[in-house]
């Protein structure tokens, strides 16, 4: 901790330095080897900043260091004047050096983006959707105005990703981190990799680069489809928006921004020609006059491939229950990827109902809860409502061990499942497996909030998988799954 930082846990003598008497630190806001970065306030006027610090010999990216990129945003942020935060002064303490930015107060576009983008559309919320949709437009203006502005000044942003831009409250965007920009002409200190940048950009024209980039990441925020192949993401955007009462062609925009000989000013003009207006006849509905129904027999396991050979180690122990209580508990997950598969497996092998009484509530005592909704925990900061690994699974499970006495449990734990979109279609982690859940969820309750919320993640599903020759199969089991449990509702078909 440099001696400026003030340790509010333990009283201790510093000595005096000029950051210390300039600047208080308020909060970390990032910490890495080559240096930290701090939000802090400026004393003489209580204004807030950004203190970014630079530590000398600490390598970064091959022999490039870190400190080397923090010298290269100073310099460059100087000719990128008004599109990043202003540069207040630089400072060497010791052997690192501190260089102060204006703060930026705002949130980045990811949490912007996701509260506007088709992870927040709802079926039944139509023109709220359309809503959402128009600041997501004003938004992807506010982008294209700042690239724009960059490629003007002959800077190439290069380091384009959602968490290095914020937004205020006036949709003005700022570009916060340039360490890895440069004058147009020069080389990059570095070649950049991310879930927006691809490698073969850092062989293309800088500027048409940050084109793709800025397309790329449009997909990203409208939805996480990004990963979808060209032929894909290009056609079923306008669909998916369709279906949430949003009529427009903002492929277009994203399409040419792919294009080989993509420049941002023809974007701009492409923007002024993208629509976005209010439609109320959604045309997309399930379709399941062509659908075979399928025997449910083992269909379930089979999808999920969950393999005997998986828990062979079960077998050994099948009398000793606290040898297989210890076992359960040594699972690497919770899902029916480990703990929740695991007593399945036992259901069938066993019948000492305590064992599996136990093994259920060593699971559901170990969720987490996310906004009132309890999930599986599988990183850090993230949490899954899949079939393999979530709570999905775990719903699958109980309903499968004993539904009459699990349907409760199974209920309780439902709320999490219940969105309209997510980044994949598949079943193991993604919408099918959560559509399936809801299925069965509705021929055990007869309550059509399941079957309706099914149906919303099959139609997502159906539009972004048009062209996925692999997941047909998939599709085509969840669809009969469908309808199964309209006919058993008897509802028109």
């Amino acid at each position: 901790m440099p001696s400026w930082i003030e340790d509010l846990q333990e009283h201790q003598e510093f000595n005096q330095s000029y950051l210390s008497e300039n600047y208080q630190v308020i909060k970390l806001l990032k910490q890495g080897n080559g240096g930290n970065v701090y939000l802090a306030q400026n004393k003489s006027n209580d204004k807030e900043v950004v203190i970014k610090e630079s530590k000398p010999h600490i390598l970064c990216f091959g022999k490039i260091k870190r400190q080397e990129l923090r010298k290269n945003e100073w310099i460059v942020s100087g000719e990128a004047k008004q599109m990043s935060p202003r540069r207040i002064e630089k400072v060497r303490e010791w052997i690192n050096n501190y260089y102060i930015y204006e703060y930026i107060d705002g949130i980045n576009l990811s949490e912007f983006c996701d509260q506007h983008s088709l992870f927040s559309y709802r079926n039944k919320s139509l023109l709220e959707n359309y809503e959402k949709f128009k600041k997501l437009m004003k938004c992807f203006g506010s982008l294209l105005e700042t690239v724009a502005a960059f490629h003007t000044n002959d800077i190439v942003m290069n380091d384009i990703h959602p968490d290095n831009f914020i937004i205020d409250y006036n949709y003005k965007i700022t570009f916060i981190d340039l360490e890895n920009s440069y004058v147009y002409g020069d080389d990059p200190l570095t070649g950049i990799y991310s879930v927006i940048s691809l490698k073969e950009w850092n062989k293309v024209d800088g500027k048409k680069a940050d084109c793709h980039k800025l397309g790329r990441m449009l997909l990203y925020l409208l939805g996480r489809l990004q990963n979808k192949c060209e032929e894909q993401r290009f056609s079923n955007i306008d669909k998916l928006l369709l279906h949430k009462g949003i009529k427009s062609n903002i492929s277009k925009l994203i399409k040419y921004l792919n294009d080989d000989s993509v420049d941002i000013y023809k974007a701009l003009d492409i923007f002024k020609e993208i629509y976005c207006c209010e439609n109320t006849d959604v045309t997309f509905s399930l379709n399941t006059s062509n659908i075979e129904l399928l025997e449910e027999k083992n269909s379930f396991l089979d999808c999920i491939a969950i393999k005997n050979n998986r828990f062979d180690k079960y077998n050994i122990a099948l009398k000793d229950n606290g040898k297989l209580f210890e076992l359960l508990k040594h699972e690497k997950g919770l899902g029916l990827n480990g703990a929740a598969g695991a007593l399945l497996y036992l259901n069938s092998k066993i019948s000492d109902s305590a064992l599996i009484d136990q093994g259920i509530d060593y699971i559901i005592s170990n969720l987490v809860n996310l906004d009132g909704a309890r999930g599986v925990k599988i990183s850090e900061y993230c949490i899954s409502p899949y079939l393999i690994d979530g709570t999905a699974g775990i719903i699958q499970m109980l309903l499968r061990i004993n539904p009459v006495k699990y349907i409760d449990l199974a209920e309780e734990l439902s709320p999490i499942l219940f969105f309209e979109f997510a980044q994949f279609v598949d079943f193991c982690r993604g919408m099918l497996g959560i559509s399936d859940t809801l299925l069965k969820l509705f021929h055990y309750t007869d309550n059509v909030k399941y079957l309706d919320a099914a149906r919303e993640l099959i139609i997502s599903s159906a539009i972004l998988s048009e062209t996925d020759s692999k997941r047909k199969k998939e599709i085509a089991y969840v669809i009969s799954k469908y309808k199964q449990e309209l006919l058993k509702a008897n509802q028109v078909i």
